[in-house]
């Protein structure tokens, strides 16, 4: 065999054939080959030990070049540092994975014709989306889901009540977003629940049509005690009714009547509201004995139809509460004579002495009453006369026969005149 210093010299490529003796194996010493690639790739990923470990074993200078993705860093103190870092650039699409941590805010440029930058960053427990260029963002924070406008002031939107997987939708309109306090429900299947207050304006609700075999739709209007609490003016239409606690039953309150609006004073003390049915008629008579003034007989006349005398008692208001400046009218319409008393009020008193007499009192002030036009039977005055002199309050006239067969029964107020 030729030495090998007599061979052509050439280029070596990675394919070409190096004679190798196997020191190793079976049988030892075998003579075999490999190629210039193979043992290329044998020495990088150090093989056998034989890669290069410390660079303090080379001579001369070494040029080390980073390859994709991998970083060199010198201390400047005979240590060079090689890493392959997660790296992502900031031309190409990249899929990050795992759980990072950024120490710092991350700034997103928006498109850089509009000139607004976004920045993304986690302040006292709330994670913001934020707008760089002023103070709006919105973010999330435990519970809370929040934006912030441009002045600072903050909207949050609490999400602790719920509990379990829910769907909002909004609707396919302008508008502004309503609050529980501005709306009742329109349910008309069950009374409908309202809690809260409402400064100004009108309160607008529109349920369905009344049903009477359900008892109709009802508005119920109540603090925690039951007690219906309105102010100011209260409007109701289509004959409202006034229910009893239980709902069952009701009294309805019909304007069927009214052509024009109406004011309906409420008098200022306890009571009962009065029916037409239990008002004195103008013209009906009352067979009664002695009797009490009360309210339901303001601005009537009143028929006294009695065969005995018959005493009209004015009490006190506290005890029956007739507003000041009410006329109470009495017409004698049988024999018996009315005249008038007083407990707990004072006043003047007076008597009808025949049929059509009228009897008028009249509440000056509370509980002082006076009689206008008091009856008299005829006019007998006293003033002027000579002493002794007494009123007569009737005049019948009665042949000689008559007063003597009537001696001992006769009135002493009555002048008798005889005649032949």
């Amino acid at each position: 065999m030729p030495k090998i210093s007599t061979y052509t010299v050439v280029e070596p490529q990675g394919e070409d054939k190096i004679i190798i003796t196997q020191t190793i194996g079976s049988p030892e010493n075998a003579t075999k080959n490999i190629t210039i690639d193979d043992l290329k790739e044998y020495i990088n990923q150090g093989g056998g030990g034989n890669g290069v470990a410390s660079l303090n074993t080379l001579t001369g200078n070494v040029i080390l070049v980073a390859g994709a993705n991998v970083i060199i860093a010198n201390d400047l103190n005979d240590t060079l540092t090689i890493s392959v870092p997660n790296v992502v650039d900031k031309t190409t699409d990249q899929t990050i994975d795992g759980i990072k941590t950024f120490e710092k805010p991350i700034f997103l440029d928006d498109i850089v014709t509009q000139g607004n930058t976004l920045k993304i960053e986690f302040v006292s427990g709330t994670f913001r989306v934020k707008n760089n260029n002023n103070n709006s963002f919105f973010g999330f924070q435990n519970n809370f889901f929040e934006f912030n406008n441009n002045n600072g002031q903050l909207a949050k939107f609490d999400t602790s009540l719920i509990t379990g997987t829910r769907e909002y939708f909004f609707p396919d309109k302008d508008g502004t977003v309503a609050l529980l306090s501005d709306i009742v429900s329109s349910d008309v299947s069950e009374w409908a629940e309202y809690s809260g207050t409402r400064a100004g304006g009108d309160l607008s609700v529109t349920l369905g049509d009344y049903d009477e075999s359900s008892n109709g739709t009802r508005i119920s209007i109540k603090d925690d005690a039951n007690l219906v609490a309105i102010y100011g003016e209260v409007k109701f239409y289509n004959n409202p009714s006034i229910m009893n606690d239980a709902g069952t039953f009701g009294s309805r309150l019909s304007g069927s009547n009214i052509t024009s609006n109406k004011t309906l004073l409420i008098p200022d003390a306890d009571g009962t509201i009065a029916l037409t049915s239990d008002l004195s008629s103008l013209s009906a008579d009352q067979e009664i004995a002695d009797f009490n003034a009360t309210i339901d007989q303001v601005g009537v006349m009143v028929d006294v139809n009695s065969a005995t005398d018959v005493v009209v008692t004015v009490r006190a208001f506290s005890i029956e509460p007739i507003p000041v400046g009410s006329v109470l009218t009495y017409r004698q319409a049988g024999v018996g004579k009315i005249s008038n008393t007083y407990i707990g009020a004072a006043g003047s008193s007076a008597t009808t002495y025949r049929v059509g007499d009228v009897l008028t009192l009249w509440q000056k002030s509370q509980d002082n009453w006076v009689v206008i036009n008091p009856p008299h039977a005829i006019d007998s005055q006293t003033t002027g006369e000579p002493s002794g002199s007494d009123q007569v309050l009737n005049v019948v006239s009665l042949t000689q026969a008559e007063y003597d067969a009537a001696i001992g029964t006769y009135n002493t107020d009555t002048l008798y005149v005889i005649t032949s």
